[in-house]
Formats: structure tokens, sequence, C-alpha cells
């Protein structure tokens, strides 16, 4: 019947007794045959169907001497398509280290068709789990697709055009913030850097970056510095840049620039007097 499914179990078996020559009875159970009924299209939620030995194709010089049970009833029930939400379940947590940034499914919405019974008050179909454990922050920063079989209500239902979906997956790194005070500032420069100073010697420095990096970073490992060019003029400005780690980044400096002076000259030393030399 159109736009109904059978929801009897016809996979039973029916027991057929045969007599005749031993051959040609066991040529018949070797080709393993196969009841065949037509069911009328006006057919509603129930139909008899009665076997006969032509059902089979089984003819003289074998008889068919018991069907059992003669009869079974096949039962129907009407078929409906519904639009479904599709939900993937998450499993886990996301790394502490890592931020979703997009979980977007593909499509968002199915056509599954089945029996009443079985679509009856759904409004959405679950999708395998996709387990948050399994992103590292090696999966930061690039697309990432996740193939997923639709899980179906039941044995009758199916979803039109395939049973699978795609998640597309956007993460990023959580990145965090640390201020390092008062560090002093190196002068790196060819020569002469002994003929000059900075004010002010020490800045404040603001970093930036994932936070395994950051949290891990001691006053050692970020290194303030000004370069000291051939030809620089003292009272000249300085930017201050700063050396890290890789992975990390400067986001403030304090100040951002220092002043350069020339170093005071030193004292000359007294030649010492030796005792009753005369002072003219």
């Amino acid at each position: 019947p159109v736009e109904k499914i059978i929801v009897s179990d016809l996979n039973r078996q029916i027991r057929v007794t045969l007599r005749g020559l031993a051959f040609l009875v066991n040529k018949v159970e070797a080709a393993q045959p196969v009841f065949k009924v037509s069911i009328p299209a006006e057919t509603e939620n129930r139909f008899t169907a009665t076997f006969s030995k032509y059902d089979i194709g089984v003819s003289a010089p074998v008889d068919v001497v018991e069907i059992d049970p003669p009869s079974v009833d096949v039962l129907f029930e009407k078929s409906v398509t519904r639009e479904l939400e599709v939900n993937v379940p998450r499993v886990g947590v996301l790394s502490d280290a890592l931020r979703l940034d997009s979980f977007q499914v593909v499509p968002e919405k199915v056509a599954i068709s089945g029996t009443e019974t079985e679509l009856r008050g759904l409004k959405k179909i679950d999708t395998e789990p996709v387990d948050l454990r399994e992103f590292g922050l090696e999966s930061a920063g690039k697309p990432l697709v996740k193939k997923l079989h639709l899980k179906t209500p039941g044995k009758y239902s199916n979803v039109n055009g395939g049973d699978q979906i795609e998640v597309q997956i956007l993460l990023s790194a959580i990145e965090v913030q640390k201020t390092f005070n008062s560090l002093p500032v190196e002068v790196r420069a060819i020569s002469g850097a002994d003929s000059v100073r900075i004010t002010p010697a020490r800045v404040g420095v603001e970093v930036n970056g994932q936070k395994k990096l950051v949290e891990s970073l001691s006053k050692d490992d970020v290194l303030p510095f000004v370069r000291l060019l051939p030809g620089m003029a003292p009272s000249e400005s300085l930017k201050v840049q700063v050396e890290l780690p890789r992975g990390v980044s400067v986001r403030h400096v304090e100040p951002a620039e220092v002043s350069l002076v020339p170093s005071p000259t030193p004292s000359p030393t007294p030649t010492p007097r030796k005792i009753g030399q005369k002072v003219r």
C-alpha cells in the first residue's frame, strides 16, 4: 500500500512439509523457496496472507503436505516525514587553554521518514557525541570538521539523503596578560655603550600570549633593551624593545621610550704624595 510501512516481523520461517523422490525434495530445499504474497493497494492497517503451495513454485512430482502456519497477519502503519533539528551532544570539558569560537552543524535540520508511532512528538534527532577532551592546543586557529552519524529513533525510520552530517568547529587559544615591573633596560651597541646611560634605567612590561606560556614566564624571560646606533646624540629618545620567548608578545611598555644621556666623566685620581715631600 502507498504511504504505509510494514511493521510486522516478516523474517519468521514458515515450515513446509514436502513429499516426493528424495533427490527432488532435496533440490527444492536447496533452492530455499520464498513465499510471494500480493497485498492489495487499498489495504488499511492489517492484511492476512494465506499461503499456498503455488506461492513457492512447487509442482508434481513433489507435493506440499503441510504449511505451518498456513497464514500470517501483516501489520502496517502510515508513513510520515518530519523535519527535525540536528542535536550534537558534547561530552567532556574543553581544555582551559582553549576557547570554543564556533560550533556549526551542517545541515542544521534533516528530513526523516518513518512510522507515526516512532516520530510522534519528536523535535530533534541526536548524532553520536563529540568528545571535547580530544582537542589540544594544536587544534587552535584552524577549521576542524568532524563527520557524525545520526541516531535514527526507531527500526522503521530513515534519514532522507543519508544518515551523516558534519560539524565545523573553530577553536582559539586563550590568551592572558602578565605584568613585570621594574625590569632593567639593557643598552645594546657595537661600541660606545660605556659612554652613555639611559634614564629611566628600568621599565614595566605587560606581555600577552597563550595561558600556559605566559603563566610559566619569569622576569628572567623578559628582556627590555634599547639599540644604540652610531652617531646618536645625547638627550635623544630611544624606543624600548623587548626580547621574549616565542609565542609571547608585548602588550605595553611603561615608559615606552627612555632618554639617552652622557655618562658622567670620572674625576681624576690625585697622585699620592710621599712623606716629607714639599707641596709647591
